[in-house]
Order: C-alpha cells, then structure tokens, then sequence
C-alpha cells in the first residue's frame, strides 16, 4: 500500500485511515535520514494518527509527530521504495510504515492547538465558513488563488482544489478578494 500523488485534504483523510491500523502498536525499530531524535521513538505506540490540513500527525503520550507530504511526499505500508532511503521508517511487530520525501517535526500538544485550527480545515467537522468568510476578508486586496492556497485560511486546499473550485464557481483565479461578493 501506498499513495505517492500530490496529497491536499481529501486524500489525506485516506491516508490517515489506513495508517490507523498501526495504532497502540509498539515501534520495534525506527531508521530513516530524518534529524528529528528518532531514537526517541523506539518502545513509543501511536496513540491515534489524524490529518489537519495537509499535515498528518501521529500521536504519542508526550509529544505528536508531523508528517508534510510537500509537492512530492510519499508513503510506504509494508515495502521499500527501491532505492531510496525513506525520511522515516517505522517498524512494528504487525508491519512497516515508510515516509518518503516529506518534511517531518516533532511538536508539543500545546503547539498543536497553538499552530493548528480546526476550523479552517476542510475536512474537519469543526470547520466554521464564519470563520473562513472573515479570515479571507482581512486581505481585500489579495488574489482569490492565493487565499485559497493559505493554510491559516483555507487548511487543506491545494493546487487541484484551488483550481477546481475556481472552474467550478466560474472565479476568476486573480479577482481580488475584495471584488468578490460576499456570498
């Protein structure tokens, strides 16, 4: 298993679900030519894997994990990619979880409620359009495109979304924020 297109929102939600599986599993063996202190991983179980935006998380006790697939990122169940070296690879008695290509940190819980709001993520059940309306409107002169793309406004959206979503609603991609009808 694996998925190694450009992940935005939706896909990741895919990619979480089926990441789950290695939930309470204990970490047997980490590697990878990721600086982030992996050996603080080892004897560790993921206590739940979620996205937000377009990062996903895996939890521990003390301290999450953020995974960013960046424009080429990609992720391995149960196989190597041949030839490369993965940013990081986690062994568990039940399987083996490699991420390739990504930018990964270690962050707090505080700097997860800090840096991470809910209700600008598009997939999420808290996602507030009040919320999004008014960030959006704090930059009136600002190009539709590049709202769209800004992950403190619009969590989750990419290039495929963007522009969708501007074909579909028949916008144009340079329309200033402020041009637009509010509705």
């Amino acid at each position: 298993m694996g998925r190694y297109a450009k992940i935005e929102g939706p896909p990741l939600r895919v990619v979480a679900e089926e990441i789950r599986q290695f939930e309470g599993a204990e970490i047997i063996k980490v590697s990878g030519n990721s600086r982030i202190g992996k050996e603080m991983l080892k004897q560790k179980r993921i206590e739940r894997v979620f996205p937000i935006g377009k990062n996903l998380f895996l939890q521990f006790s003390l301290f999450l994990i953020r995974i960013h697939f960046l424009m080429f990122g990609s992720y391995r169940i149960n196989h190597d990619k041949a030839g490369v070296e993965p940013r990081l690879s986690l062994a568990f008695s039940n399987g083996l979880l490699n991420f390739y290509n990504t930018s990964i940190t270690v962050i707090s819980s505080a700097d997860l409620r800090r840096l991470y709001d809910e209700e600008v993520d598009i997939m999420s059940e808290k996602w507030s359009i009040e919320k999004i309306v008014g960030l959006a409107l704090r930059s009136p002169d600002e190009q539709v495109c590049d709202v769209l793309l800004d992950q403190k406004v619009f969590a989750g959206v990419g290039n495929i979304i963007k522009n969708e979503a501007l074909f579909m609603s028949k916008i144009h991609p340079l329309s200033k924020i402020g041009k637009l009808s509010k509705q």
